[in-house]
């Protein structure tokens, strides 16, 4: 394997992401993509029970991960075909900014890589 694993839970810790419910989806994203590696899949339902959210609650939050940049869609963008859900990735770089923005206070215990 020539890429090292980075976790992504400090970054998203780190970058203050709001309203409160939409840090809790990009957490537990987060957490998906530390456990299953650079792309994973995550449908709406599943998500929804894991976060405590309505789909229709949960799927407005991710809309907001991937216009704000830091979540990206890497199949299955558009529904394809029944039974298949979309896969995932955050990007780094794109968290790193918020995190550095003037203003924020760094997190001592989640440190960010």
């Amino acid at each position: 394997m020539n890429q090292q694993f980075h976790p992504v839970t400090p970054l998203v810790l780190a970058a203050g992401i709001e309203p409160p419910a939409c840090r809790t989806v990009a957490l537990a994203l987060a957490d998906l993509q530390d456990h299953c590696g650079a792309s994973f899949a995550a449908s709406m339902q599943q998500l929804a029970g894991v976060v405590g959210l309505s789909k229709v609650q949960t799927r407005k939050h991710v809309h907001t991960l991937t216009s704000m940049g830091v979540l990206k869609v890497t199949a299955n963008a558009h529904g394809g075909a029944p039974g298949l859900v979309p896969h995932y990735r955050f990007d780094a770089s794109r968290l790193r900014a918020p995190a550095q923005q003037s203003g924020k206070t760094p997190d001592l215990f989640h440190s960010a890589p």
